[in-house]
């Protein structure tokens, strides 16, 4: 769930840092709990890009983003074979955060990116799918684990505003999008056994 706050950090994706990336592929920031805070989709042209990183706000009780000097872990979710790989990233030492950790209002450039898989959310071995994927009215979500107890779906849009947030407690459920937009939307599924991202597209 990427909640928007006050605070942020730009982290700019250079071309050549995007050189092993495709088309449709989801970089996404993750802070030490495994919580979204951030993510684009790789541009189809190779173009450099930037991605927003979500600063923890004071004033409220839960950690809604990175606090001050909190290590960032990148990830790519390539969504055409449901692959994710873990992203090493070289920064660049010209812009005043090249210490891969999170400073509000601080920019950084991101000059180069190792990738290697999980294996995380390979839908081959963590027995989740889908579908149809494009969907117009409902997606089915299915969870082929054992002693499934339930789990938290949440659909962003592309600028990271939680436009559903769903509690489902069957390995086999439906999720309505009726309301959304066409567009690109980023549902993410987890539970203390499961963390899943994937892209959404709704037509």
């Amino acid at each position: 769930n990427l909640e928007i706050t006050p605070n942020a950090q730009t982290v700019a994706i250079t071309t050549n840092a995007q050189a092993e990336m495709l088309k449709g592929d989801m970089v996404g920031a993750f802070d030490q709990n495994n919580k979204l805070c951030g993510f684009i989709e790789v541009p189809a042209n190779g173009q450099p890009t930037a991605m927003m990183l979500i600063g923890d706000d004071a004033i409220t009780t839960e950690k809604d983003g990175f606090t001050e000097g909190e290590n960032i872990c990148f990830r790519l979710y390539r969504a055409n074979t449901g692959e994710e790989f873990a992203l090493e990233v070289v920064y660049d030492a010209g812009f005043d955060n090249a210490t891969g950790n999170y400073f509000n209002s601080s920019l950084s450039a991101i000059n180069a990116v190792t990738m290697s898989v999980t294996g995380i959310n390979n839908i081959g071995t963590s027995g989740i799918s889908i579908y149809p994927n494009p969907a117009t009215d409902f997606v089915v979500i299915n969870i082929a684990t054992e002693n499934f107890a339930g789990a938290t779906v949440t659909v962003n849009d592309t600028k990271g505003r939680t436009v559903i947030e769903k509690m489902i407690g069957s390995s086999n459920s439906k999720l309505d999008i009726s309301n959304l937009g066409t567009g690109v939307y980023v549902i993410s599924i987890k539970s203390d056994s499961i963390n899943e991202i994937s892209k959404l597209i709704v037509r």
